[in-house]
């Protein structure tokens, strides 16, 4: 089920200018497109399905969250033969 992940050709070049940017910056390293291709690999393979899995999981809690208070409202507008079903509930 794995696919190979295939970025945009945009999104790719904007990656590897972040990239060769921070190494150059932060660890005084000028890196060549061998170098910058080799680490963007790395990290896709690496990195990638962990914080797809995460989204994944931030998605899933969000919607059982958003269910639940879209249940409690159905659940505060039901009504039997006219009357609202809740009414007198809590007091």
């Amino acid at each position: 089920m794995a696919e190979k992940v295939e970025l945009k050709q945009d999104s790719k070049e904007a990656l590897e200018k972040e990239i060769y940017e921070f190494f150059n910056d932060e660890l005084e390293t000028d890196l060549n497109n061998l170098q910058i291709q080799l680490i963007i690999k790395f990290m896709t393979a690496r990195l990638g399905g962990v914080y797809y899995n995460q989204g994944l999981q931030d998605a899933k809690e969000f919607l059982k969250q958003e269910y639940q208070l879209i249940s409690e409202n159905v659940r505060d507008l039901m009504v039997l033969d006219g009357v609202n079903i809740n009414d007198g509930e809590g007091e």
